[in-house]
């Protein structure tokens, strides 16, 4: 779980996050097994994380959530292979 509701700005793009997800493509053949939680309820942020979780290199499952109780919820019911995302 990474935590960015107390985070008010950040400066990442897009294709930073798509270089991310290029870096963190190599991490996943080692823990396939590995979900990313999200916390923000910046809108903005949360967009430049869907970029992230939508690049074709990500094999990981990437889920953005804007409280913690959506986030226990979501553990547990056992870690669903995929959340609907946000349109």
């Amino acid at each position: 779980m990474s935590d960015f509701l107390a985070v008010d700005s950040f400066d990442v793009t897009p294709c930073q996050a798509l270089v991310t997800a290029a870096h963190d493509h190599a991490a996943s053949r080692h823990n396939p097994g590995l979900r990313l939680a999200i916390l923000t309820t910046d809108p903005q942020f949360a967009a430049v994380v869907q970029i992230y979780a939508a690049s074709p290199l990500m094999t990981l499952q990437v889920n953005v959530f804007e409280t913690v109780a959506d986030l226990r919820t979501w553990l547990e019911r056992g870690w669903p292979a995929v959340l609907p995302r946000p349109e």
